[in-house]
């Protein structure tokens, strides 16, 4: 059940008077703000609104700031699609990788204070950073790994980080040190997990309570954490979703404090972001409250990696420390960055020009993320007074537009799957690198779990399987047999082969 029309909020008590024109007036903007406001918005509400009921997405929150001030403020859909509870702008979302440029702000901050030099190597902080090539090891600084500079990625720490939960220090450094770096730009979440542990080196606190204690707390952005089982306990809280054919479901792959990570691991809600919207916008400061200095925010602002656009509606050029750089209409600049995971899409966008910011939190992945971007290129469309009304509607049919049902397992590996009785499989597996690998066995057929991810299992040949997530990965494996037992399952995964030792 969708949230009435009447659930969207325009922030009013902020707005009585006369307000100060933005910086830039592409749409004629006049005062005061509030019925520019409602001007500006007219259709787009209900606009959204038949999208959602159309598509039967589940739940959307969208903040929309303009001049310094949140000028809308809005719910629609449900939070929790198994008991239909709204949607508010102070339901915490789960953002993914638009997470980055929260760590970004805060290594900003410490270099302000002289903790962070943001040119110095890696190795300075971590003296543990080395991958294949030594030379680049000693070569990464701090300030490469903000703008994806040096190509350094590795599925399997994607993995363990992301998925399972089961990364340790000694995982982590074993499977960095097999990358051999690209030496060119490459966005890549294990530039921003490196980048979250040079923040615990030099403070002696974690990442998340770092930010809390920097960014989070100051700026009363109370639906804000980096804790997901914190976030998952309380009840306002919109839970990922996925879709089943046509109805969505509850995800079965969640976030917990284990696979929250720096490259992609907060919850925050509406209302919070355009607090972190304020403060980008107003370069470092919200209400007289300074987090970062000025030329710090700006350094964050400024293109160091560049990449050939895509001319796309967002036009992507590169990379500022944490931010996407695209330009937008005209060749607006916009800073942005998106997320996306099981059950889940973000994206929280500025233009610095203009004095305007949009974020938009949706609780379903595969369609969400294409929501995403129509709400924000609606707003900003609004703002800038252009007219798309044609390629706007391309882009919501594509958002909207009826999908192929996730892949579930065909058939359960079952007896005659295999060479021994079912039960001699059942047990817990161990990988020194990838952890634990754990296959059950009922009356229903087999399952497994990868650490805390929750895998189906099919038959692929005899004594091998395919397992599969939904919506989340995939991988093929088979059990070792000798003499009658089973000695271990090797997993082909994230593209590693890892071998699984039986220990019971």
């Amino acid at each position: 059940m969708l949230t009435p029309l009447s659930s969207l909020l325009l922030v009013a008590s902020a707005l009585s008077g006369a307000a100060t024109a933005p910086k830039a007036q592409p749409a004629e903007l006049e005062e005061p703000l509030l019925e520019v406001a409602h001007e500006l918005f007219e259709g787009l509400v209900e606009r959204w609104q038949r999208a959602m009921q159309d598509s039967r997405l589940p739940g959307m929150s969208v903040v929309c700031v303009l001049d310094d001030e949140i000028v809308l403020l809005a719910g629609f859909g449900e939070r929790d699609v198994e008991r239909h509870l709204p949607v508010t702008p102070d339901t915490p979302f789960y953002i993914a990788s638009a997470t980055k440029p929260f760590v970004a702000l805060i290594l900003c901050a410490l270099a302000g204070e002289d903790a962070v030099d943001l040119d110095a190597p890696v190795q300075k902080y971590l003296p543990r950073f080395a991958l294949a090539d030594a030379r680049a090891s000693e070569q990464v600084s701090v300030r490469q790994l903000l703008c994806h500079a040096p190509g350094i990625n590795s599925a399997p720490i994607v993995l363990l980080d992301a998925y399972t939960g089961e990364i340790t220090e000694d995982r982590f450094y074993h499977f960095l040190g097999q990358v051999e770096p690209l030496g060119e730009v490459s966005y890549s979440n294990v530039h921003f997990t490196l980048a979250g542990r040079v923040i615990e080196a030099v403070t002696g606190r974690s990442w998340r309570d770092e930010l809390e204690y920097r960014l989070f707390e100051p700026l009363g952005m109370r639906s804000t954490t980096g804790y997901a089982d914190d976030m998952y306990s309380r009840d306002n809280v919109a839970l990922p979703s996925v879709r089943v054919e046509r109805k969505y479901v509850s995800s079965p792959v969640r976030k917990t404090d284990r696979t929250m990570h720096a490259a992609g691991g907060l919850g925050t809600s509406a209302r919070d972001v355009g607090q972190w919207l304020r403060l980008n916008l107003n370069l470092g400061s919200v209400d007289g409250k300074r987090v970062c200095a000025e030329e710090l925010v700006q350094e964050m602002q400024t293109l160091h990696s560049p990449v050939p656009g895509d001319g796309g509606v967002f036009d992507e050029k590169g990379f500022g420390l944490g931010w996407q750089i695209s330009e937008y209409e005209g060749g607006v600049q916009v800073l942005q960055h998106g997320g996306g995971y099981v059950g889940s899409s973000s994206l929280i966008s500025f233009m610095p020009e203009i004095g305007a910011g949009v974020g938009v939190l949706v609780n379903t992945d595969v369609d969400g993320g294409s929501l995403c971007r129509t709400v924000t290129a609606d707003l900003f469309d609004r703002i800038l007074g252009v007219e798309r009304s044609d390629m706007m509607l391309g882009l919501v049919q594509s958002a909207l537009r009826p999908r192929p049902a996730p892949r579930e397992a065909s058939a359960t590996l079952a007896a005659q799957d295999l060479s021994l009785a079912p039960a001699a499989y059942a047990g817990t597996y161990v990988s020194e690198h990838l952890g634990t690998f754990v296959v059950e066995h009922s009356q229903d057929g087999f399952s497994a779990q990868l650490g805390q991810l929750r895998l189906a299992l099919e038959p692929r040949d005899k004594d091998a399987f395919r397992a599969t997530s939904l919506n989340g990965p995939e991988a093929e494996g088979f059990f070792e047999l000798k003499d009658g037992v089973v000695l271990a399952s090797v997993l082909d995964v994230f593209n590693t082969t890892q071998r699984f030792v039986r220990q019971d």
